[in-house]
């Protein structure tokens, strides 16, 4: 990690969420370098303070809501990298898609069920 980068993450190493806003919403002077990741520290500490300040982590939530609020950081983190593309979820396979719809049959022909897809690749 270039030690600007470490010295802008460690910069928000404060000790209450006032500090942090503080922090968030000062003028930083822009570096073409780094500025695609500290953009994203910065979002990513103020998400997590609002967040944190809403009371929402003392709540039990459902996977979805921990996949929207919380790990939503992983999503961003290689937007300045064309060559990656981050994506959530189950997806079933071709093969999978292909072997669940074997005893299927032309509808022209004869009545068939919907094609079957899903998110579970194990189930038939």
């Amino acid at each position: 990690m270039p030690n600007k980068l470490r010295d802008h993450l460690n910069s928000y190493n404060l000790a209450t969420t006032a500090a942090l806003r503080q922090k968030i919403f000062a003028s930083e002077e822009f570096d073409p370098e780094h500025a695609q990741d500290m953009d994203w520290i910065c979002f990513t500490i103020y998400a997590s303070v609002r967040e944190y300040e809403s009371g929402s982590f003392k709540r039990l939530h459902s996977e979805e809501w921990y996949k929207a609020h919380v790990w939503h950081f992983l999503d961003t983190v290689f937007d300045s990298m064309n060559e990656i593309e981050v994506l959530r979820g189950e997806k079933a396979s071709f093969s999978s898609g292909k072997r669940k719809n074997m005893d299927r049959s032309i509808g022209a022909i004869e009545s068939f069920a919907s094609k079957k897809i899903g998110s579970k690749c194990d189930t038939n």
